[in-house]
């Protein structure tokens, strides 16, 4: 693998009932992309919320030479017009804070949203390295966001929200992270109440060990 940001990007856009020959491509300007938030159609629009990086935070440029920066990705939207004649991506920065592990209701994979929830740095000057200290909750409706940071030290994972029951409005119920204390060697799993995270943590479960660093997890009920 390696970066060569002067080809650009490219996504290809294919109907799920038809075959690669339906294939639109789609371009813009260098970036990359490792997980998306959600994605939804609308008419002749389709919406994407990605975490975008500038450039690829794990590659080399072609010629072996590393990159000199680790950029931080952002919450953005992108728009693909099928209806329209231009195959330029539109691109909308939703948020400005260094995050990753973009999650949201799960129940509405798919569809149009309302909650996003990611771990972000509500200090880039904490010494956490690649690290997240907080976790964000924004409000597509609102464009508002807000933040429970963990503190100096203390670095948290990707959060998973759990509906509050299965009939729960979007958005109405807990996220789940694993938080490691460094000054402790050892791990939390954090529960906060989905709708206010600020009010911090309903509940902790404190593990004496730490739990390994991963990328994702979910939530299995009634096990």
């Amino acid at each position: 693998f390696a970066w060569e940001p002067e080809k650009g990007s490219h996504i290809g856009v294919m109907r799920r009932d038809a075959g690669v020959d339906t294939i639109r491509w789609f371009t813009t300007d260098p970036c990359y992309v490792f997980h998306p938030m959600n994605m939804w159609e609308d008419g002749d629009k389709i919406y994407v919320d990605v975490m975008q990086y500038d450039t690829a935070p794990l590659f080399p440029f072609a010629d072996g030479t590393p990159q000199k920066t680790k950029p931080r990705a952002h919450l953005v939207r992108w728009t693909f017009d099928l209806a329209g004649k231009s195959d330029t991506i539109k691109r909308e920065a939703l948020d400005d804070m260094g995050a990753e592990f973009p999650r949201f209701d799960e129940r509405r994979a798919g569809l149009s949203y309302r909650h996003g929830y990611f771990a972000g740095r509500a200090d880039e000057n904490d010494g956490l390295g690649e690290g997240f200290d907080a976790i964000a909750h924004i409000d597509h409706a609102t464009g508002k966001k807000v933040v429970h940071a963990f503190g100096t030290g203390n670095i948290t994972s990707e959060p998973v929200f759990v509906p509050r029951s299965s009939g729960a409005p979007e958005g109405d119920g807990w996220l789940l992270q694993t938080v490691y204390r460094a000054a402790e060697n050892r791990s939390d799993l954090v529960v906060l109440d989905a709708t206010n995270i600020t009010a911090g943590p309903v509940a902790v479960a404190e593990l004496p060990r730490r739990v390994p660093f991963g990328f994702h997890g979910n939530w299995a009920q009634g096990f």
